[in-house]
């Protein structure tokens, strides 16, 4: 394996990256430093900022949502980072669940009182979710993806109480 150089942009230290041949490691060096990719120190700094960052906006706009407990502050930190993300995209999933039911609807006789009760459903489903205090939640079922999850939880809340929620869609 050959070796090759390039300085941290950020702080100055040398980093040594490896290539199957010279030529390979000049250019890998090259190239890494034309991206101007940092040391590994100083991706971790940057990323622990990025998170403070975001932590500290999640916090200062709560919007009276319930405090997460029962983790470590950490992991209450990083759930009420989760839940912000995730909450924009559960709205998101419940508007295009509502067309949704408009579109299959769109011929019922019954259409408007079923399409009302999905409405209905959906935001009470979403209301109960963004009243959700259970760090386990937030961590274990939505997690660091969940926003591009957030139809199928959606769908997974909605599922068992379907006939309940919404008797007039589920009939048609």
């Amino acid at each position: 394996m050959a070796k090759a150089t390039y300085s941290c942009p950020s702080c100055g230290k040398t980093i040594t990256v490896e290539g199957r041949n010279r030529r390979d490691a000049d250019r890998r060096a090259a190239w890494y430093a034309e991206q101007e990719k940092l040391c590994r120190a100083c991706e971790q700094a940057e990323f622990k900022r990025a998170y403070e960052t975001e932590k500290q906006a999640v916090l200062a706009s709560a919007d009276g949502l319930p405090v997460l407990t029962g983790g470590t502050d950490k992991q209450n930190d990083f759930a009420a980072v989760c839940r912000a993300r995730f909450l924009p995209a559960l709205e998101a999933a419940a508007d295009a669940t509502v067309e949704h039911a408009e579109r299959i609807c769109r011929n019922r006789d019954d259409r408007d009182q079923a399409v009302a009760e999905v409405r209905e459903a959906v935001s009470l489903l979403v209301r109960e979710i963004r009243e959700t205090g259970d760090i386990d939640f937030w961590l274990d079922t939505v997690g660091p993806s969940g926003a591009a999850r957030a139809d199928e939880i959606l769908l997974k809340a909605f599922q068992p109480r379907r006939h309940d929620l919404a008797p007039t869609f589920m009939r048609g």
